[in-house]
């Protein structure tokens, strides 16, 4: 069965402390739901995600906490009454985040670290108070 949690900013949630590991894996697979600001900060690989950011209009990739974005997405991708899927891959130098459920289809979101990275963990939030639905389906 998935994980399904809520979040109101400013709470957030380490998926490691509802027994989620990333640290054996390179693929997560899940699903939103939300005006805006879906964000996934992946503090040991030093990589974060934002999709549907700047009220559901851009959804962007920072690595090592780069600005500019590394990657960017510029069109609305939430639902605030349906649940919408999205897969992330990464490997030590490679990071994909795309639509769906299936690894590789609709890539949105494309960057390269310049140092190997390794996963181990992640916290879920949003920003600006925006509440959002979340099931991890596949870790």
């Amino acid at each position: 069965l998935p994980l399904e949690f809520t979040i109101t900013h400013p709470d957030d949630k380490l998926i490691s402390t509802e027994g989620v590991s990333l640290s054996h894996v390179n693929f997560l697979q899940f699903d939103a739901k939300g005006y805006s600001d879906v964000t996934l900060i992946f503090h040991d690989a030093q990589f974060h995600i934002i999709i549907g950011g700047w009220g559901n209009t851009k959804s962007t990739l920072y690595i090592r906490g780069n600005y500019p974005a590394d990657d960017e997405y510029n069109e609305p991708l939430l639902s605030s009454s349906e649940y919408k899927q999205f897969w992330m891959s990464w490997n030590s130098f490679q990071v994909y985040v795309g639509l769906g459920n299936v690894r590789g289809n609709g890539v949105i979101l494309y960057g390269e670290p310049q140092c190997p990275i390794k996963v181990i963990d992640s916290t879920f939030n949003s920003n600006f108070g925006a509440t959002l639905d979340y099931r991890v389906n596949q870790a």
